[in-house]
Protein backbone atom coordinates (compact mmCIF):
# COMPACT_ATOMS: atom_id res chain seq x y z
CA UNK A 1 0.00 0.00 0.00
CA UNK A 2 1.10 3.45 -1.22
CA UNK A 3 1.18 5.99 1.98
CA UNK A 4 0.71 9.98 0.70
CA UNK A 5 2.06 12.48 2.74
CA UNK A 6 -0.32 14.93 4.09
CA UNK A 7 -0.71 18.31 2.46
CA UNK A 8 -1.21 20.98 4.02
CA UNK A 9 -3.70 23.62 2.00
CA UNK A 10 -4.05 27.13 1.88
CA UNK A 11 -6.93 28.93 0.57
CA UNK A 12 -7.49 31.98 -0.43
CA UNK A 13 -10.80 34.21 -0.28
CA UNK A 14 -10.77 37.79 -1.74
CA UNK A 15 -14.09 39.78 -0.49
CA UNK A 16 -15.59 43.47 -1.20
CA UNK A 17 -19.41 43.65 0.14
CA UNK A 18 -20.46 39.33 0.09
CA UNK A 19 -21.91 39.52 3.30
CA UNK A 20 -25.10 37.68 1.85
CA UNK A 21 -23.15 34.89 0.38
CA UNK A 22 -20.30 34.93 2.00
CA UNK A 23 -22.15 32.68 4.80
CA UNK A 24 -22.80 30.00 2.18
CA UNK A 25 -19.35 30.09 0.69
CA UNK A 26 -17.52 29.76 4.28
CA UNK A 27 -19.72 26.92 4.88
CA UNK A 28 -19.02 25.07 1.97
CA UNK A 29 -15.28 25.42 1.99
CA UNK A 30 -14.99 24.22 5.73
CA UNK A 31 -17.34 21.28 4.65
CA UNK A 32 -14.71 19.91 2.46
CA UNK A 33 -13.88 16.47 3.45
CA UNK A 34 -10.09 17.40 3.45
CA UNK A 35 -9.93 19.28 6.92
CA UNK A 36 -6.06 20.17 6.98
CA UNK A 37 -6.61 23.52 5.68
CA UNK A 38 -5.96 27.06 6.03
CA UNK A 39 -8.49 29.72 4.71
CA UNK A 40 -7.00 33.26 4.21
CA UNK A 41 -9.86 35.97 3.82
CA UNK A 42 -8.64 39.36 2.38
CA UNK A 43 -11.52 41.91 2.60
CA UNK A 44 -10.88 44.71 0.42
CA UNK A 45 -12.72 47.35 2.85
CA UNK A 46 -16.46 46.23 2.24
CA UNK A 47 -18.62 48.93 3.79
CA UNK A 48 -21.98 46.46 4.70
CA UNK A 49 -21.45 43.88 6.93
CA UNK A 50 -18.66 41.39 5.47
CA UNK A 51 -16.14 41.65 8.33
CA UNK A 52 -18.66 41.22 10.78
CA UNK A 53 -19.62 37.84 8.71
CA UNK A 54 -16.27 36.58 8.82
CA UNK A 55 -15.26 37.30 12.26
CA UNK A 56 -18.19 35.52 13.51
CA UNK A 57 -16.43 32.14 11.21
CA UNK A 58 -13.23 32.59 13.20
CA UNK A 59 -15.12 33.21 16.57
CA UNK A 60 -16.92 30.10 16.26
CA UNK A 61 -14.74 27.80 14.92
CA UNK A 62 -11.60 28.75 17.23
CA UNK A 63 -9.44 25.24 16.71
CA UNK A 64 -9.87 26.22 12.45
CA UNK A 65 -6.88 27.99 11.31
CA UNK A 66 -8.91 31.30 9.40
CA UNK A 67 -6.65 34.23 8.95
CA UNK A 68 -8.49 37.56 8.41
CA UNK A 69 -7.62 40.92 6.80
CA UNK A 70 -9.34 44.03 6.43
CA UNK A 71 -7.13 46.38 4.33
CA UNK A 72 -8.26 49.45 3.52
CA UNK A 73 -8.37 50.90 -0.22
CA UNK A 74 -4.81 52.53 0.48
CA UNK A 75 -3.57 49.59 1.55
CA UNK A 76 -5.17 47.48 -1.74
CA UNK A 77 -4.02 49.67 -4.28
CA UNK A 78 -0.55 48.89 -3.07
CA UNK A 79 1.46 45.70 -4.66
CA UNK A 80 2.38 43.49 -2.11
CA UNK A 81 4.77 41.53 -3.95
CA UNK A 82 7.64 42.16 -5.70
Amino acid sequence: MIHLPMVHISNALTTYNRAKVLPKTLDSLLAQAYGDFELIISDDCSSDQTEEVYREYVRKDPDREILSERREPQEARQPQCR
